[in-house]
């Protein structure tokens, strides 16, 4: 037979083609064998056929026997189970011819080869593909095969004794085959499942020879040494594989753990790393065996040994020591947490930029590149902002960014989300690696780290009684921690001993941006679905805030990546869902949750944004990455969207709230909003009582250098001074350029409190009403109500805000009597109630007067000429239940001639204040002037 000149590529695949990588655009095109040709298939002889292969071959593989055009059937050596896919190569030998590979995948799918010739998905066992060659007018088709055995392999063997399930030793790997586990005696049977790495119809999976159901194989135990094989094989009961499992059967042990301290935790850890419950009462343990015993509190050193359990049961005393006493300097801190409070609401009430007029960089300071290294999110202690980058911990001016302290830290931060937070004389950095670890707030000296948890520490910190509160995450469908650390530093010589977990939760899924909110003896914290995706069912846990203990928990829509805020005004918690859910509900006093006032709204997109509440009104992020987000403003109460203000991209941070406005601009508030996008900049949201539209604007123009992708959360301080970082690597301060204060009078008196706003460099002309407040003397304006030297003075000029608060003495003249007429002549006698609750009293009397003594407008007082003195010497009441006493003034004598005279009286009391200052307090007769006369009818 002649063959003809190969020609060149065309979409249809002809004889003189090869199916190879080199053809990376080749259709193939062949039609499908049919029973019409089979025979003469398999009758024509090789050397006659119109469709030969002239070449076949497997990638990387050698075929049995060697290609020959003639043979029909080729076998290459069995596969590993980690081996998916193959290539083929195949060249026909006729022009015009076409060649086609088929193939049944793992799924029973029957396919096609790629263009290239790649076989994918193949199934565990037996694997047969076929290379059909066709001649050009169809008369025609052989079909070569290549067979093959692909070893099967298990996803995972999980062995479950009295509905625990037990750890393996290893852990599981595909790849290794044999296990042990060991239990304490007295259980029945052991129940064995197990999972194929590839899910297929095609898979045999047996226990001890008996084929797994969805339910498991049950195998009953004998109490000493149980050996079972788990066996896997695919198609045609090909590419077996075997799994080995030991499960020994030991006594079992009892331990009763006793403290001296009050509230102390317990816990055990087992052989294998994982806790015991029982929280000192711990029953089934394996005898014989090694276990970690931890017993710990706040304020004391950690008792830590390894104890060998024996058989039967046994008690241990643990006495703790007391921890050194702290020598930590308390520190002032304007933004201590992620979201600046325990409620976790990101509102201030700080003169913030309102617009990109009043705005300006401050400072940049760089200290990272690229999002994975970018500085953390921030906060304010001791008058500098706080900040994570690389391995270390900064302080930096709030002035001009400069570094004003740093300290080293043992891990670099999680991606720089997830702030530290300020409690008791300590900075607490979340870290990488699963990692904690605590500085002195005023030095930056490390004072301790923390075991290892794992994962990522992507859960801001909450804090508590000495006690920090977070999570971690491992992936979306692994186990992780939300732990409870205490804060003590117990080894006062050391800088980085080893920290302990007070207590642990875990679940699948994990937490992740998920923060805590702490109320009572609760601590409230949400999962992750435990699944892939962000749309399944996550929870929110209530769990006791000093033994972890889960409290009530409810089944939430999504993962609930938000931090928990809580609303005082409506006495509810606030969280969003990834799924782009807000959620709201009560949370009753004993950390139950009140599931009848479980709200829900489904927002566009996604939301990982925590809730901010004010004034009747929730603000939060929704977005996606790709299709760009918003800011929702809610109705508090319904949920309902208001109305929604266009960002430039997905908000996945949380919002800062500015109420400084308010009292000036009819209820105003300015809402705060970065986007991961760029320029990464703030969208600034205008926002009042009734409004339903939006109005927004950038609030700064961002320079080149500075532009890039932002998740961080805005921060402020007092001066309104706006910080965050985006994924340029900087920390960018942006400060107001209008610099005035707020002089706020606040009368105490259940009436709302006056603001006066006035630049820095003016002085405040103003002179306040003086309040009233029933039962009480209006003694004065002061910033320190406890120190007169601070009373207000119209003409002063103020460099920050402040309020004078009014200062009220609890001391009330009441009404006037006259004495009985006597040989024409009289007394006219006035009462005073004054209550022993306030600063302390030196001296105490009445002064009387002819109301004519006095010029109009002039006050009575003890430099009053003429005026009658009357002390108090004697009570004329005394009510110890109440606080109160009341005492009487009197004027005697007065003739009948002047029966008619009017006489006006003031009550006064002289205080010493908490810092030692002597005043006196007035406290008039109401009704002016009164006389005999009209007393005496």
């Amino acid at each position: 037979m002649n063959k003809l000149p190969k020609k060149a590529l065309s979409f249809v695949t002809t004889c003189a083609m090869t199916l190879s990588l080199a053809n990376p655009m080749l259709m193939v095109a062949a039609e499908e064998v049919t029973n019409k040709n089979e025979s003469s298939v398999m009758q024509a002889a090789a050397t006659e056929s119109k469709c030969n292969l002239a070449s076949l071959s497997v990638k990387n593989q050698t075929l049995s026997p060697e290609f020959s055009a003639d043979v029909l059937d080729y076998n290459i050596a069995d596969l590993p189970y980690s081996t998916n896919s193959i290539t083929v190569n195949a060249t026909a030998e006729t022009e015009g011819s076409t060649v086609k590979i088929t193939y049944t995948n793992y799924k029973g799918e029957e396919k096609t080869a790629s263009s290239s010739g790649l076989v994918s998905n193949l199934k565990y066992g037996k694997n047969v593909i076929n290379v059909a060659v066709t001649s050009e007018d169809g008369s025609e088709t052989k079909v070569y095969t290549i067979t093959f055995n692909r070893k099967s392999a298990l996803a995972s063997i999980t062995a479950t004794v009295d509905s625990k399930d037990l750890v393996l030793t290893p852990s599981f790997k595909s790849s290794v085959n044999d296990y042990e586990a060991t239990i304490a005696k007295g259980s029945k049977s052991v129940l064995i499942k197990a999972t194929a790495s590839v899910v297929s119809d095609y898979n045999t999976i047996k226990v001890n020879g008996q084929v797994l159901s969805e339910d498991g194989v049950s195998i009953d135990l004998n109490g000493s040494t149980n050996n079972i094989e788990v066996t896997i094989t695919g198609d045609d009961q090909k590419g077996e594989n075997t799994y080995n499992l030991t499960i020994k059967e030991v006594e079992s042990a009892s331990l009763n753990v006793n403290c001296d301290v009050d509230g102390a935790v317990v816990r055990l850890i087992d052989p294998n790393g994982d806790e015991v419950s029982g929280n000192g009462k711990y029953t089934g343990l394996l005898s014989d065996s090694t276990y970690t015993l931890l017993v710990l509190k706040y304020g004391y050193i950690t008792h830590k040994e390894e104890i060998t359990v024996n058989a039967g049961e046994q008690t241990k005393d643990i006495t703790l020591e007391k921890a050194p006493a702290s020598t930590l300097q308390e520190v002032t801190s304007q933004w201590k947490n992620f979201r600046g409070n325990d409620e976790n609401m990101g509102i201030t009430n700080a003169k913030t930029p309102r617009n990109s007029s009043e705005s300006t960089i401050k400072w940049t300071a760089k200290l990272g590149s690229g999002w994975t290294a970018a500085p953390s999110v921030q906060i304010e202690v001791d008058d500098s902002i706080v900040v994570m980058s690389g391995k270390k911990i900064y302080k930096l001016s709030k002035e001009d960014g400069s570094v004003l302290a740093s300290g080293d830290m043992v891990n670099s931060p999680s991606y720089g989300y997830t702030p530290p937070i300020y409690t008791n004389g300590m900075i607490i950095a979340p870290l990488g690696s699963g990692t904690v670890q605590a500085f002195n707030a005023k030095t930056l000296e490390s004072l301790w780290v923390s075991e290892s948890f794992g994962g990522q520490a992507l859960s801001p910190i909450a804090s508590d009684d000495g006690y920090v509160y977070l999570g971690f995450w491992n992936s979306e469908v692994k186990d992780a921690d939300f732990v409870c650390l205490s804060t003590t530093d117990e080894d006062t010589t050391q800088t980085n001993e080893t920290k302990y977990a007070s207590w642990k939760f875990t679940v699948k899924g994990g937490f992740y941006w998920a923060g805590a909110y702490i109320t009572g003896n609760n601590v409230i914290i949400g999962t992750d679905d435990g699944e892939s995706g962000y749309q399944g069912t996550g929870h929110l846990y209530s769990l006791n805030k000093n033994t972890g203990k889960v409290v009530d928990s409810i089944e939430v829509i999504g993962d609930q990546r938000s931090t928990i805020s809580y609303d005082k005004a409506s006495d509810r918690i606030f969280f969003t869902t990834k799924a782009g859910y807000l959620y709201s509900m009560k949370v009753n006093a004993d950390g139950t949750f009140d599931k009848s006032t479980l709200k829900s709204k489904q927002m566009d997109g996604q939301c990982t944004s925590t809730p901010a509440v004010y004034n009747g009104r929730v603000y939060i992020g929704t977005g996606t990455l790709t299709g760009g987000g918003k800011v929702v403003v809610a109705d508090a109460s319904t949920l309902e969207i208001i109305y929604e203000a266009p960002l430039q991209g997905y908000p996945q941070a949380s919002v800062l709230i500015s109420t400084a406005y308010a009292k000036q601009e009819n209820g105003k508030v300015y809402v705060y909003c970065t986007y991961n996008k760029t320029p990464g900049g703030i969208t600034v949201l205008e926002d009042s009582p009734g409004q339903t539209e939006a109005k927004y604007s950038e609030l700064i123009e961002l320079p080149s250098d500075l532009q890039q992708y932002c998740i961080a959360s805005p921060i402020c301080d007092s001066d309104g001074t706006i910080y965050y970082k985006n994924d340029s690597g900087n920390v960018i301060a942006i400060a107001n350029t209008n610099k005035s204060v707020d002089v706020t009078f606040d009368a105490d008196n259940g009436s709302e409190a006056v603001v006066k706003s006035v630049s820095k460099d003016q002085a405040l002309e103003y002179t306040p009403e003086n309040p009233t407040k029933e039962g009480y003397t209006f003694v004065g304006w002061y910033s320190d109500t406890d120190d007169i030297t601070t009373k207000y003075q119209s003409g002063q000029k103020y460099t920050e805000n402040v309020t004078y608060k009014a200062k009220w003495a609890h001391v009330e003249m009441l009404g006037a009597q006259v004495k009985a007429v006597v040989n024409d002549k009289s007394g006219i006698r006035f009462g005073t109630k004054i209550y022993n609750d306030g600063d302390e009293i030196v001296e105490k009397g009445t002064l009387i007067l002819p109301a004519k003594l006095l010029a109009d407008g002039e006050t009575l007082n003890l430099d009053t000429p003429k005026a009658a003195k009357s002390e108090a010497k004697v009570v004329y009441e005394k009510n110890e239940k109440e606080n109160y006493e009341t005492y009487l003034g009197t004027l005697v004598g007065i003739p009948s001639t002047q029966f008619d005279t009017e006489i006006t009286a003031s009550s006064y009391v002289t205080y010493k204040d908490k810092q030692g200052h002597v005043y006196t307090v007035y406290s008039p007769y109401k009704n002016g002037s009164t006389s005999v006369s009209k007393l005496h009818k």
